[in-house]
């Protein structure tokens, strides 16, 4: 689950200049088999080289609508390999919850990089406009490993 094995190109846009892609996700409803309150649909978001040590995240949560994002790390010693999600931005919202459990939703993704500024995630429904000021969720990235450039989900 940490790398995801099955990927999905994620285009360039040049009108927006930023990284773009599109995705779906249905949790189902709560009365169908084998579906509880924990599930949680994890987006991987990787560099152009799958790197395990950097990455972004957005979970979708059954649990009070919850979409977050994270950064996420992997770090190895000798032995043993620490996995580390660290949530920087949620949203939470009982609407899209019971839309996710009755059907598909649709989400865009937008990552727009500016050296000396950092890398924007932001994440939105849609149908909603394709601008972070839109978004649901959204995080700024500042450190100095902030992704150039988000290639694959």
């Amino acid at each position: 689950e940490w790398v995801p094995e099955t990927i999905y190109p994620i285009e360039h846009d040049e009108y927006f200049r930023a990284d773009v892609a599109v995705f779906f996700v249905t949790l189902g409803s709560m009365r169908d088999a084998g579906n509880d309150e924990k599930d949680t649909a994890v987006i991987r978001l990787l560099d152009n080289m799958k790197d395990r040590r950097k990455m972004y995240t957005i979970k979708i949560f059954r649990e009070k609508g919850k979409i977050a994002l994270y950064e996420s790390k992997i770090t190895r010693s000798f032995f043993f390999s620490n996995e580390n999600d660290r949530e920087v931005a949620t949203f939470e919202d009982p609407q899209t919850l019971q839309r996710l459990e009755q059907d598909y939703v649709g989400f865009w993704v937008q990552y727009k990089y500016e050296e000396g500024y950092g890398g924007q995630l932001s994440v939105g429904l849609n149908g909603a406009p394709f601008s972070p000021e839109f978004a649901l969720v959204k995080w700024t990235d500042t450190s100095t490993s902030a992704i150039g450039s988000i290639k694959y989900m």
